[in-house]
C-alpha cells in the first residue's frame, strides 16, 4: 500500500495535478505491483522561495531517502 508524496513548487492547476497524481499511480501498480484502490498519492505545494529551506536542504541535502539526486544546485536563498 504505497503512499506517495509529490512536493512541487505552487501554481499547478488541479488538473495538472490530478494528471501527474494519475500517472504516479499508475505507475506504482505497474511496477511495483500493487492493486489500484491501495495506491494514495498526496502533492504539497512549495513557493519556490521556501524550497530551498523546506524541501532541498532538509530533504535532498540532508535527507536519507533520496534515491535519485538532482541535476542542480540549488543556492540557500535570502528569506529566512
Amino acid at each position: 500500500m504505497p503512499h506517495i508524496i509529490a512536493k512541487i513548487h505552487e501554481g499547478r492547476s488541479p488538473e495538472t495535478k490530478l494528471a501527474f497524481a494519475e500517472a504516479v499511480k499508475q505507475s506504482a501498480v505497474d511496477i511495483l505491483g500493487c492493486k489500484p484502490c491501495h495506491v494514495t498519492v498526496s502533492i504539497v505545494d512549495i513557493a519556490p522561495k521556501d524550497w530551498y529551506r523546506k524541501v532541498y536542504k532538509p530533504e535532498i541535502l540532508e535527507g536519507e531517502n533520496l534515491i535519485i539526486p538532482p541535476e542542480y544546485v540549488e543556492e540557500p536563498d535570502e528569506v529566512s
